[in-house]
C-alpha cells in the first residue's frame, strides 16, 4: 500500500483582527489542507516548514524570508496601498 501524500500546506497572511472569514473560507473550500496563519510583518522563524502555497491576504514584508519557494502565491487585494 502507498504512503498517503502529505496535506496540502498554505500559509496566509492576514491579521489576527481579520483572519476569521479568511480562515474558516479556507477551511471550508479545502477541508484536508492545512492552513498556517501569518501575521504581517512575523519574524522568521526557524526551519518553518515548506508551503505548498501562499495567499496574501494582507502585505507581508517576511513571508518570502520563510516560505521562499512556494509552487504558486495568490493574492487578495486591489493593490492599492
Amino acid at each position: 500500500m502507498a504512503a498517503s501524500p502529505a496535506p496540502l500546506r498554505v500559509v496566509v497572511t492576514v491579521s489576527a483582527a481579520e483572519a476569521q472569514p479568511w480562515m474558516d473560507l479556507f477551511h471550508h473550500a479545502l477541508p484536508a489542507a492545512s492552513f498556517e496563519r501569518r501575521e504581517p510583518g512575523q519574524p522568521v522563524q526557524v526551519a518553518e516548514a515548506p508551503a505548498d502555497y501562499v495567499v496574501l491576504a494582507e502585505p507581508c514584508r517576511t513571508v518570502f524570508d520563510a516560505q521562499p519557494s512556494p509552487k504558486a502565491v495568490f493574492t487578495a487585494s486591489a493593490g492599492v496601498g
